[in-house]
């Protein structure tokens, strides 16, 4: 989303307008917000067309169109006024990429989300044809790749069946229309039919069928000549040939296609979240009967929310969480960080992240397993001595106190650990306290930090902290008495320093969990690209030597593996350490240890893990 431009109206109808989501010939579309925070696409006519009365007639008869869809998969209109001026329409806002966005930016989709893909399409497709319409401009920048399926959006150029002779204008897209509609001929369901050939043979190899080049080579390619599907999968190539047959009647229609996509499980699957929700990473967390939920910033920039409905069991619909309850203002929580989830004394989900305003936010469930809280702006609530917010720069981390009080942590805009607590169980808030400068480093001045911290518990319920700081070291502070005081800074890098006498450099953000027996266990990536790892020798004792997972357990060609990401470690169902880290090769790596407390596996690559009996 780009923000608003001068000139830029602020309001459309009782929609506030927030930014520009796109613009094509006919108009230009912003993300509104309802009276009552509800998002939505507001497409709004240009200016110098509103003027013209076969425009306004156009865009008259696409309104009324576009209230005739319904079905799963395309963008419900819930408004529109066709006599302002400019004339405009409101329609459900989908969050999610484009699919033009999402293969740009990430390759073609993998089987199981090109079944997926052609099923919903096909559906959507299907749906508009009921009614009498063609759409005729089916692309991959009207299709959004929503959480649980792609969307038909922009019914720009829509007719009804009964007028479409009447346009000897070739409207459309050059590589997305069908040889009829390039000629200016009648159009039905099978130009939509050739139109999504073109666009699946795109989601699939990130290339058009027709190649590229002006406007005019294409349309005589798509006229006289065969496509290119020589990249095609093997069970897409037939079904895309016939789609992109020159003769509508030899097209298979939408039904047709949708039974094509229906003997394959892949077509239930969600599509890939990565390209979904944007650059987030999410957070999960137990709600008090143990379904999990999880939390994670979209490509909106808007904090989701999604939750199993029952222990074990589905998952429920995308919620957005920063209009589910709107700041005073009336506008929804913009976010620019990724959240932190942690429980409340009494089970209560709590939720933190850093907005685009740079203050720290905070929400919660108001019952166990109920509805949420308003927006609490964490920074203003309590200011600092100076009386201004903490602005923070980082993501924040959570924990529990001995006695269940949540502990924050986040890296402020000054580069120093913050600290806020809650004074007493599921209560109010302390002020914040500034870490970096509580208990100095060995060094001059208070600690200046670099990363995102992160927060566990030692056996005995003290909280320790680990952080990256502005030297490269990883530092750590911990609790000196359960719910106590805290104690000076320690050096780990320099603590145990690696063979060659060196203190260990650190490039990215920890991950602290407790072995079977208590202990603490941290892992990091170190500047040479390796994930290191270091840990209490005896409960809340002192620490190992660094040792080196990526050499410890080298892959199958003998070399080390490198990292690129930062690790996640969680506790198996018997209590052993699990490891997960995004290698350099962008794949998704797995440790674990063999056995309680014990030795390590080798690396398992979970990009190249075969999939799972549902997905043949």
């Amino acid at each position: 989303m780009e923000p608003l431009r001068p000139g830029d109206p602020g309001m459309l109808g009782p929609y506030r307008l927030e930014g520009r989501l796109g613009g094509g010939g006919m108009g230009l579309v912003f993300l509104g917000r309802s009276p009552g925070g509800r998002p939505v696409a507001v497409k709004v006519a240009r200016h110098e067309l509103a003027d013209d009365p076969g425009f306004r007639r156009r865009f008259t008869r696409e309104v009324e169109a576009a209230r005739r869809v319904g079905g799963f998969y395309t963008a419900q209109v819930v408004d529109a006024d066709t006599d302002a001026h400019p004339p405009w329409l409101a329609t459900a806002f989908i969050p999610g990429p484009s699919l033009e966005q999402a293969v740009r930016g990430h390759g073609p989709l993998p089987d199981d989300a090109l079944s997926a893909l052609g099923a919903g399409l096909a559906e959507g497709l299907a749906a508009i044809h009921r009614e009498g319409l063609v759409h005729r401009d089916l692309k991959p920048g009207n299709i959004i790749l929503a959480a649980d399926g792609p969307r038909v959006i922009d019914f720009g150029i829509s007719r009804a069946l009964d007028d479409a002779h009447t346009s000897t204008t070739a409207l459309g897209t050059p590589g997305y229309m069908s040889p009829e509609q390039a000629v200016g001929r009648e159009v039905g369901p099978p130009s939509d039919v050739f139109a999504l050939g073109a666009v699946l043979a795109f989601a699939a190899t990130e290339h058009g069928p027709f190649g590229t080049g002006p406007a005019g080579t294409i349309i005589h390619r798509i006229v006289h000549e065969a496509p290119d599907l020589t990249r095609l999968p093997p069970h897409l190539a037939g079904l895309v040939s016939d789609c992109l047959a020159k003769d509508p009647n030899s097209r298979p229609g939408v039904s047709e296609i949708l039974d094509h996509f229906a003997g394959s499980s892949k077509a239930t699957l969600f599509m890939p979240t990565g390209l979904l929700l944007g650059p987030g990473e999410s957070a999960a967390h137990n709600s008090a009967d143990g379904r999990i939920e999880l939390f994670v910033r979209g490509a909106d920039d808007h904090l989701w929310h999604l939750w199993q409905v029952v222990r074990d069991g589905g998952f429920s619909n995308w919620d957005d969480m920063s209009g589910y309850r709107s700041l005073p203002d009336d506008v929804p929580l913009v976010v620019a960080g990724d959240p932190a989830a942690h429980n409340s004394a009494d089970g209560r989900i709590e939720v933190f992240v850093r907005g685009a305003d740079g203050h720290l936010w905070h929400a919660w469930q108001v019952a166990r397993d109920g509805n949420w809280s308003n927006w609490q702006d964490l920074s203003c609530h309590r200011p600092l001595p100076n009386g201004a917010p903490l602005t923070v720069a980082g993501d924040p981390a959570a924990h529990n106190s001995a006695d269940g009080r949540i502990e924050l942590f986040v890296r402020g805009a000054d580069d120093r650990l913050w600290h806020l607590w809650q004074l007493v169980r599921d209560g109010d808030w302390s002020n914040w306290n500034d870490m970096s400068g509580y208990r100095s480093a060995p060094v001059d001045g208070p600690l200046t930090v670099a990363g995102d911290p992160a927060a566990h518990n030692s056996a005995d319920g003290r909280i320790e902290v680990f952080v990256r700081g502005a030297d490269g070291h990883l530092w750590h502070v911990w609790q000196v008495a359960r719910d106590g005081d805290w104690s000076n800074w320690e050096d780990l890098s320099g603590h145990r320093l690696l063979p060659g006498g060196a203190p260990l450099v650190v490039a990215g953000d920890p991950a602290a969990h407790n072995s079977a027996d208590g202990r603490i266990e941290v892992f990091v990536r170190g500047a040479d690209g390796h994930l290191w790892h270091v840990w209490q020798v005896a409960r809340d004792g002192d620490w190992s030597n660094w040792e080196d997972l990526s050499r410890h357990r080298p892959l199958p060609d003998g070399a080390p593996l490198m990292v690129a990401g930062d690790p996640a470690a969680h506790n198996s169902a018997d209590g052993r350490i699990e490891v997960f880290v995004r290698g350099a090769d962008n794949h998704l790596w797995h440790l674990w240890q063999v056995a309680r407390d014990g030795d390590w596996s080798n690396w398992e690559d979970l990009g190249e893990h075969p999939p799972s009996p549902n997905e043949n």
